[in-house]
């Protein structure tokens, strides 16, 4: 099977390639445009979601800078149209690549991410929103225990030396009241931040055939909580590590989730895959 692919460069611009693609994990049929821009360095990929961040996506990756030794930097472009992911800009950031995505959606655009990283090869994956909230330094101790042999790790802004601010009070309770208890019991692992999209997954589980991340059901956020509950079930090893979530002081909340039918939404699908509803 072949995919094109689009090899960007200061010098000759982006031309058109072929890749193989890896017989053991087929690309996902999402994926528009696969823009490569440096090549692979390391063995784990940290992918930002984002679909017209603007300049938070921009501040994002020069934050990003101080762990590109650390993991490959993949964009999930959910097809953003207002400027803030040009080719020259990646590529001067040291981006690896931005895949594509040709459906509207989070899950849209994260499936097609982590079929390409799982392509090239790369050992664990780490997901991250890309609106700037997130400090990115939890990575590097994400990337230690992935070494160590466990299968998701999940950043805490409520765990010791983990950092929140801002955040606003409605969401605060829901994660306190509904998503922390019905996560741990559903697991039986004791989460202190489930909901946070701030998570590192190996190669191992996302190949396991009983999680199979690259299924339609899968087009918004409900991989994210398959995850968090499946992971421990699995007989995965799991561990928290505390990181940083800092919304802003002033203006508005930056989210795609907006009024309550979508929160409602997201509520009920949380609630499915503590059930086993998403469960192969």
């Amino acid at each position: 099977m072949h995919r094109i692919i689009v090899i960007c460069n200061f010098k000759n611009g982006c031309n058109q390639s072929h890749s193989t693609i890896n017989k053991v994990f087929k690309m996902h049929k999402d994926i528009k445009l696969i823009k490569e821009y440096i090549s692979r360095k390391s063995t784990y990929a940290i992918i930002p979601i984002t679909w017209n961040e603007g300049e938070k996506i921009a501040k994002q990756i020069d934050r990003m800078q101080s762990i590109i030794d650390y993991a490959d930097i993949i964009i999930a472009d959910n097809a953003s149209d207002d400027g803030s992911l040009a080719d020259e800009f990646l590529q001067s950031k040291n981006i690896r690549a931005k895949v594509i995505s040709s459906a509207r959606g989070y899950g849209n655009a994260l499936r097609p991410a982590i079929s390409y990283a799982l392509d090239q090869g790369y050992e664990g994956i780490i997901t991250i929103d890309g609106n700037n909230k997130d400090g990115p330094e939890a990575l590097i101790e994400m990337t230690e225990y992935l070494k160590q042999g466990y299968g998701f790790i999940q950043a805490s802004r409520f765990m010791k030396d983990g950092t929140q601010k801002n955040m606003p009070l409605d969401r605060l309770l829901a994660v306190k009241l509904f998503m922390i208890p019905l996560f741990t019991i559903a697991s039986g692992f004791a989460y202190t931040d489930p909901s946070n999209g701030f998570k590192a997954y190996s190669r191992e589980f996302l190949l396991d055939t009983r999680v199979s991340p690259l299924r339609e059901i899968f087009h918004d956020y409900r991989f994210q909580y398959f995850a968090s509950t499946q992971a421990p079930r699995l007989g995965y090893k799991v561990i928290e590590v505390p990181a940083s979530r800092v919304y802003p002081d002033q203006g508005k909340t930056p989210t795609k989730i907006r009024g309550i039918w979508a929160r409602l939404t997201i509520m009920w699908q949380m609630l499915e895959a503590a059930l086993g509803r998403y469960n192969v």
